[in-house]
């Protein structure tokens, strides 16, 4: 239950401060035992906070022939808000509404629209689909992120793979990054999210003077992991919960593309929590430089996998970077950067730009990197 006192303290604290850009969702725990409950909640906010605050790109730089890698804050928080709070297995979770701000200096990505491929969803304990045979509910979970992306993002547009079902973390034991790798070249996408459904479970039926009731709640628990194409890493990840009234038999089978389901409480939970899902990935990639491949290089013309749907227009001048065999992707501080192509011709997800006077023509070649940033416009 909400603890409205400390909501007001919050929002007291909040008045006056200045709006900044993104309202993102975050969600913080604490353990219960061993501590008062205001010293729990406390903990499990600021353990949200810090999964904004703490958040940093990988930057990488080459100086003197060694590689070296540091981090630099991409957001920071301002006015924040606890929207919901629950105790369960003795672990107090809390919800915020929190105004994260992307810093101004690390925002490449501005003006562009980044890929993403979406999966069909991994749903972890099959057998919680049993009931109400929601069978096909992880690939209505991909279909629906994608749609949300694609029809709400600034910044990003979804790749819809509902046909394409893997454990993301049995590939990351046996392959590492080199799945996450493959499957953004032959998706033509920067980065690939993943939702890992692993709770289904519905409230027993609880026997109410002598006769069964039939309000009970279903559950849906998930995560969701964002690898980058290029480095095959985790990038970021969050974890998202929900909870509805379930009015639905076990011996029931539920049509999972009905506006029955969709408009039940259950499902209207789902479909708020995968929007929330758009909203998140949205406003955490939406700075982060926008990066593509080499497909095909002809003298002086380069043809690049990125276009018009990627925010790529005539006249833009776009950073290159060679990419060698069984190393790790890296780009040079911005004044180490010599070679740049200028787009002359635009389609939808390619582009051909010409290489600039003093460029080196026979270095480049297909699966060298490229960068657009709105900084070089």
């Amino acid at each position: 239950m909400i603890n409205w006192r400390t909501t007001a303290l919050l929002l007291a604290g909040c008045l006056g401060m200045p709006a900044w850009g993104q309202w993102t969702t975050l969600t913080g725990t604490a353990p219960v035992a061993g501590q008062g409950m205001d010293q729990a909640r406390q903990q499990a906010i600021n353990n949200a906070l810090s999964q904004a605050s703490g958040d940093t790109m990988v930057v990488e730089t080459l100086n003197n022939g060694v590689l070296s890698q540091g981090s630099e804050p991409l957001s920071q928080v301002g006015q924040y808000q606890v929207i919901s709070e629950h105790v369960r297995d003795d672990v107090l979770e809390v919800t915020l509404q929190a105004d994260v701000r992307s810093i101004g200096s690390q925002c490449d990505g501005a003006g562009f629209r980044q890929a993403i491929t979406v999966p069909r969803a991994q749903v972890v304990h099959r057998e919680q689909l049993v009931p109400g045979s929601l069978y096909e509910l992880d690939a209505a979970i991909s279909r629906l992120l994608s749609n949300t992306l694609n029809g709400e993002a600034r910044s990003l547009f979804a790749h819809s793979r509902p046909d394409i079902s893997f454990d993301s973390n049995q590939l990351n034991q046996q392959y590492q990054g080199a799945w996450a790798q493959e499957l953004t070249i032959r998706d033509n996408s920067q980065y690939i999210a993943v939702v890992r459904i692993d709770d289904l479970t519905v409230d027993p039926h609880k026997p109410l003077l002598g006769w069964f009731a039939y309000d009970r709640n279903r559950y849906f628990g998930a995560d969701l992991s964002v690898y980058d194409g290029l480095s095959g890493q985790l990038v970021w990840q969050n974890r998202y919960r929900a909870q509805g009234d379930w009015p639905y038999e076990r011996t029931d089978a539920v049509n999972i593309a009905s506006s029955q389901f969709w408009n039940s409480e259950y499902g209207q939970q789902i479909r708020q929590t995968v929007t929330q899902m758009a909203q998140d990935l949205d406003a955490t990639l939406h700075c982060r430089p926008l990066n593509g491949r080499v497909l095909a290089v002809n003298g002086e013309r380069v043809t690049i996998n990125l276009g018009s749907r990627h925010g790529v227009r005539v006249g833009d001048r776009l950073a290159l970077q060679s990419r060698q065999q069984d190393q790790q992707s890296w780009w040079p501080q911005q004044n180490g950067i010599k070679d740049r192509l200028v787009v002359e011709q635009v389609q939808r997800e390619q582009a051909i730009g010409r290489l600039q006077p003093g460029a080196s023509y026979t270095a480049w070649q297909p699966q060298d990197l490229v960068r657009a940033q709105g900084q070089s416009r």
